[in-house]
């Protein structure tokens, strides 16, 4: 990849493993397109499987990051609403 990913789009404690996999996503593809370039089609498969397997895990990560921000939000206004009830 030319630029770096933006890694805050996943929690901090998984950044590493989503650069982790990110990495592994980017080897892979070129393994394929290069097993496909020789007719390697059996080889080429693999990788594209791997490499799709790398977008799930991201996929996942992304997600469980997004699930946290909800939360967080919700909480956030369930608290300006309980203190709103209590003091004005």
């Amino acid at each position: 990849m030319d630029e770096p990913i933006n890694l805050s789009m996943f929690m901090k404690s998984d950044q590493e493993t989503a650069a982790k996999n990110l990495s592994s996503y980017e080897k892979d593809m070129m393994e394929a397109l290069e097993n496909v370039l020789i007719a390697d089609f059996e080889e080429a498969a693999q990788s594209f499987r791997n490499a799709a397997n790398c977008m799930d895990n991201l996929a996942l990560l992304r997600e469980q990051k997004i699930d946290l921000d909800n939360a967080t939000e919700n909480l956030n206004e369930k608290q300006k609403e309980t203190i709103r009830r209590n003091y004005f």
